[in-house]
């Protein structure tokens, strides 16, 4: 019932109140992901980017083979300049989609490294604390794009990005 109203509230753009209906369902069952997965939308939605983050990491450890959870990770941690955990959490994402069959996380993780792969150097070394670590994880990515892609030794064979807009 926490839940759903925590659901009601975030549909109405009340993302504070929500954030409170979802933590009291927490706090009667802290083992139910998809109220942690919702309560880090609603801190995402208040800019509280550190506190969406330590929410799902609690529904990672939950269930860790869920790629919506890996994405929006993601999208966090780019949030938080951290651009080389960005990276891990979008692959993590493609790999778990990939495990799942569901194409549409597979495609929008590819996305992300890809606009990743884009950001200027100057604008990924800005931010965060790694600057040096999160350039070199980010050069790892950079033989993979849609036009010409070799091998790709982090997948065994063809580029993630290629196979999967390409199929």
């Amino acid at each position: 019932e926490l839940h759903r109203a925590g659901n009601e509230l975030f549909g109405e753009g009340r993302y504070t109140e929500a954030i409170a209906h979802y933590t009291r369902a927490i706090a009667r069952d802290p083992c139910v992901v998809e109220v942690y997965f919702n309560r880090a939308l609603a801190f995402m939605n208040t800019g509280d980017y550190g506190e969406a983050h330590g929410d799902l990491e609690a529904a990672l450890q939950l269930d860790p083979a869920l790629p919506e959870t890996h994405y929006l990770c993601g999208r966090v941690r780019e949030r938080l300049g951290e651009y080389a955990q960005a990276s891990a959490a979008y692959l993590e994402c493609y790999h778990q989609a990939s495990v799942a069959g569901d194409d549409t996380y597979r495609r929008k993780a590819v996305l992300q490294l890809e606009a990743l792969m884009r950001k200027p150097a100057e604008d990924r070394r800005g931010r965060g604390a790694r600057a040096d670590e999160e350039e070199a994880a980010l050069n790892d990515f950079a033989p993979c794009s849609l036009d010409d892609a070799p091998a790709w030794d982090g997948f065994g064979g063809e580029c993630p990005a290629k196979t999967a807009l390409m199929e």
